[in-house]
């Protein structure tokens, strides 16, 4: 390739990469004040049917797009702790948990 390509493939390419408009994203700040257990995030997943599920200091919180729903020990016999760290789906697609010291649940 001579000089002259080269010079003109880069002017191309940097035109397209300036000319290129930004893609603009969505992004919501959720507090507790919206709802959420906790300002405190330690990780989020998505389940199979869209919900978003959000491990937090003081709980776990489900979030449908519009509302929260919140989990913990005060006010659920299957939480044993509220400080979730972890959050994953299960091969068949079941939210799961785990907390500071490794206790798994579903």
């Amino acid at each position: 390739m001579t000089v002259f390509k080269k010079i003109l493939t880069c002017m191309v390419m940097l035109f397209a990469i300036v000319g290129a408009k930004a893609e603009r994203l969505l992004f919501a700040h959720y507090t507790v004040e919206d709802g959420l257990s906790s300002n405190s995030v330690n990780a989020v997943s998505q389940d199979t049917n869209g919900f978003i599920w959000i491990a937090t200091r003081f709980g776990i919180s489900r979030f449908d797009g519009v509302n929260f729903k919140n989990y913990s020990s005060f006010t659920d016999s299957v939480m044993l702790r509220n400080d979730i760290y972890y959050t994953f789906l299960l091969p068949d697609g079941k939210p799961s948990f785990s907390s500071s010291n490794s206790v798994l649940f579903s």
